[in-house]
């Protein structure tokens, strides 16, 4: 229940960022829908692994588990040109064992050090440097209205994660 004020604050800002007007559901918005569903799945199952893995096992298990499920439906779908030099296909092995391995890893062991609610804070960041790199690339005004709701749902996050006894308390403080 302490959770619900930063809860309607974020949805609130998600709306005001996308100037959503009712509602209407559309093959992106559910792709959008199972991208948050998997990684809220992923935080969760992280936090349980975490207590018996190692952050490297648990990246390697996610990676494997990744490739059984989606690498058939990626194959069968794209025309792949499997006829590159072996120094593309070295480099693309290494930008995904650095990369993306790497920052799994990396990830993986800040959830076990700091728990999933705290880490998760990070990762609202995402939305405000995409639109900052929309900008910085691509020349796209950042509106108000983007700022303000990117604020609501970081804030709202914000307000969702940390404990209220806290807030309640430093604020009776002064």
């Amino acid at each position: 229940m302490a959770h619900d004020p930063g809860c309607l604050a974020a949805s609130l800002g998600v709306g005001t960022a996308l100037n959503l007007h009712g509602f209407a559901m559309k093959t992106g918005d559910l792709l959008m829908f199972g991208a948050v569903f998997t990684f809220s799945c992923n935080l969760i199952f992280t936090r349980i692994l975490s207590r018996r893995l190692t952050p490297f096992i648990i990246t390697v298990y996610s990676f494997a588990l990744s490739a059984v499920l989606f690498d058939p439906f990626v194959l069968s779908s794209l025309k792949i040109d499997w006829a590159q030099p072996l120094r593309i296909w070295g480099l693309a092995f290494a930008a995904v064992l650095v990369a993306q391995g790497l920052a799994n890893v990396l990830w993986n062991k800040g959830m076990q050090d700091v728990g999933a609610a705290k880490s998760a804070i990070v990762l609202n960041l995402q939305p405000m440097m995409t639109m900052l790199l929309d900008f910085i690339l691509f020349g796209h005004p950042v509106t108000v209205q983007q700022t303000l709701g990117a604020a609501l749902v970081f804030g709202g996050v914000l307000l969702g994660t940390l404990p209220m006894g806290s807030v309640v308390k430093k604020s009776k403080a002064h």
